[in-house]
């Protein structure tokens, strides 16, 4: 598989949400470690929306070392899943 960089992630997110939101299959995300910063570059969105998004609930799952925060991807995408609005 090759990579995406952000800016084909980005753009392609809503489209996965609105599949999602009609009920079609959406593809796994890799299985990989994204820092606050790639997340937030996926969604357009700002650290602190990032740092929210991981004290909502449902909270966006993370990964702690230390001081280092990450998140997987597939957890990202179940967080995107369980708040995509119209799901039934």
């Amino acid at each position: 598989m090759i990579p995406q960089d952000h800016t084909t992630a980005a753009a392609s997110l809503p489209k996965l949400c609105a599949d999602a939101a009609n009920g079609k299959p959406v593809p796994s995300l890799p299985d990989r470690l994204l820092t606050l910063a790639d997340v937030g570059a996926r969604l357009q969105v700002g650290r602190t929306t990032v740092w929210q998004m991981m004290n909502a609930k449902p909270p966006l799952r993370r990964v702690k070392f230390g001081k280092v925060v990450r998140v997987f991807e597939r957890d990202l995408e179940a967080f995107l899943q369980r708040h995509t609005e119209g799901q039934a």
